[in-house]
């Protein structure tokens, strides 16, 4: 994918059935550069240049009226990555193992801060919790009551 100037994109993801406990996210994006030293190293003096700022971050997502809307940042610092300055590079991360997200909508939103359009490509991995439905619980106990009562009768 590409992403021009001042813009971003969104992936929605659908948690609404589960609960997060695990996310690993990578944005990797191209990088232009002066080699120097016979083309074994990377002049990296102008980092504004060379690595653009671009951002990643999982937000809260709400769905109405035919139309998503991002929320405001969750405010964990695993769920955000924004290096910029002497920071930057070509890569941000996003890690989160540090307990649970509540289960609904959220978006990975990539949002490009400077420079031209820029080619990056994205991967994430997640681990949820099913939530059961309340219908599946209720059956699970009337099993169980049904498997008691069953016991009781044959002594």
């Amino acid at each position: 994918s590409s992403l021009g100037v001042n813009s971003s994109q969104a992936l929605i993801v659908d948690l609404t059935s589960s609960v997060l406990t695990d996310l690993t996210a990578t944005l990797a994006w191209d990088v232009t550069q002066t080699e120097t030293g016979g083309g074994q190293y990377l002049d990296t003096t102008d980092t504004g240049v060379i690595f653009p700022d671009l951002d990643l971050e999982l937000l809260p997502v709400s769905y109405s009226g035919g139309a998503y809307t991002l929320g405001s940042s969750l405010g964990v610092p695993g769920l955000m990555s924004k290096s910029t300055g002497l920071d930057s590079d070509n890569v941000e991360h996003l890690y989160f193992s540090s307990g649970s997200l509540n289960p609904g909508l959220y978006a990975f939103v990539i949002s490009n801060n400077s420079g031209p359009d820029w080619n990056y490509g994205f991967s994430y991995r997640m681990d949820t919790t099913v939530i059961p439905e309340p219908g599946t619980f209720l059956l699970l106990v009337l099993g169980v009551i049904w498997a008691c009562g069953m016991r009781r009768k044959s002594r």
